[in-house]
């Protein structure tokens, strides 16, 4: 699991993948989801599994989800625990993200409740 706080960091995540691991064809899934939702529970509740099922070559990039914050996210809620290390999700990070993906590709968020 992979933090996708933004889209560029996602985007810098993935080039860096390719240019100092070699990851050319590097599989990567972006989980587009809330905490709350009937979907982000179900992925909520495997972080851990997924974390230790995927290998170097499969990444899964959560938009809003991270670790290692710190103080700079104030409406950060604490989702889960990946080896003992709490992750956090932010709306506010969330919504961002999504905006910038809109903007950057056809997909468009519906923002469904489950």
């Amino acid at each position: 699991m992979i933090n996708a706080l933004t889209y560029e960091e996602m985007i810098k995540k993935i080039n860096s993948n390719y240019i100092e691991r070699g990851l050319m064809n590097d599989y990567i899934g972006v989980f587009i989801t809330r905490p709350d939702l009937e979907s982000g529970k179900s992925i909520l509740n495997s972080l851990n599994y997924y974390h230790h099922l995927t290998g170097r070559n499969v990444n899964f990039y959560l938009p809003g989800f991270g670790s290692y914050w710190g103080e700079n996210y104030p409406d950060k809620e604490t989702v889960a625990k990946i080896d003992g290390t709490e992750w956090y999700f932010s709306n506010e990070q969330f919504v961002k993200f999504t905006r910038k993906l809109e903007r950057k590709t056809k997909w468009v968020f519906q923002g469904r409740a489950s």
